[in-house]
C-alpha cells in the first residue's frame, strides 16, 4: 500500500470558479519586457560616435581662406565638398559629414548655405576641398 492509495479513487475537486479559456491562459506565459526601454537604451549604448577634432591653426587659416575667396566666386561653391561635423543630439560625440555644392556663405551668421538647404556653422568645417583658389 502506497502512500495515497486511499484518495486515489477520489473524483478532482471542483472549484466554484469559471474555467479560463485557453488563450487567456497562454497570455499570462507569454514573454514581457521586464525592463522597458531596456533594449533601446543598449543599443543607444553600443552606438558609435565620433568626437569633434577641430582643426589645428593651420588648417583653420586654410578654410577662412577658402571661404574669403569663396565670397569673390561664389559661382566655384557648387564644386566645393565640405566636411563638417554634426553634434549627436543624445550623447556626446557625433558624426563627421560631407556635403557638395555651396549655396551662399553668410558670413555675418558665420553659416553656410548648401544647395540641398543644408545650412552648416563656419565652426563646425573641419575640410573643403574640390576647389583649387589662385
Amino acid at each position: 500500500m502506497s502512500k495515497y492509495d486511499d484518495i486515489l479513487h477520489l473524483s478532482r475537486p471542483k472549484s466554484h470558479r469559471t474555467s479560463m479559456s485557453r488563450e487567456s491562459r497562454a497570455v499570462q506565459f507569454a514573454p514581457f519586457a521586464a525592463l522597458t526601454g531596456f533594449e533601446d537604451a543598449v543599443e543607444e549604448t553600443a552606438r558609435h560616435t565620433d568626437m569633434h577634432v577641430l582643426p589645428d591653426a593651420y588648417a583653420a587659416e586654410q578654410i577662412n581662406g577658402i571661404l574669403l575667396w569663396l565670397t569673390l566666386h561664389p559661382e566655384e561653391g557648387e564644386k566645393a565638398y565640405i566636411t563638417y561635423f554634426v553634434p549627436d543630439e543624445k550623447k556626446e560625440g557625433g558624426t563627421y559629414s560631407t556635403l557638395s555644392g555651396i549655396k551662399k556663405l553668410h558670413p555675418e551668421e558665420r553659416t553656410v548655405r548648401m544647395l540641398d538647404g543644408t545650412v552648416i556653422p563656419i565652426d563646425a568645417i573641419v575640410d573643403i576641398t574640390g576647389i583649387c583658389p589662385d
